[in-house]
């Protein structure tokens, strides 16, 4: 019988903590450069996720990163990286934060990047 009871009790728990949404966060905004890489940023946390996209093992130069800076003078880069890469800022909250995808796909030509979204931070 108390076997039982605690098998329920953890059921419960881990039911209560699923249907919470406990790890369900969505990004606040999303920064791209024309499809070649998107950057994500995400408040709760504060994550900046960046994904390189058509990454060629035959050509392993090319390479995305993020570039953010935030209201109140803070700025800093995500990156490079030719798969993913994840950051976490730790920017303050009740701000905004303004980032931009850039992919450097020659070693001759500038590096292209998307324009800034804007995303609150709380």
């Amino acid at each position: 019988m108390r076997q039982t009871k605690s098998f329920a009790v953890v059921a419960a728990a881990t039911a209560a903590i699923t249907f919470a949404g406990v790890g369900t966060a969505t990004a606040d905004t999303t920064a791209t450069n024309g499809g070649m890489a998107s950057a994500t940023f995400v408040s709760y946390g504060d994550v900046i996720t960046v994904t390189h996209y058509n990454y060629d093992p035959d050509f392993p130069y090319p390479s995305s990163w993020a570039e953010w800076y935030t209201d109140y003078g803070r700025e800093d880069s995500c990156g490079p990286t030719n798969s993913s890469i994840t950051c976490r800022p730790n920017v303050a909250e009740d701000h905004y934060i303004y980032i931009r995808v850039c992919t450097d796909y020659s070693l001759i030509n500038p590096p292209i990047c998307g324009d800034y979204k804007r995303s609150s931070t709380s």
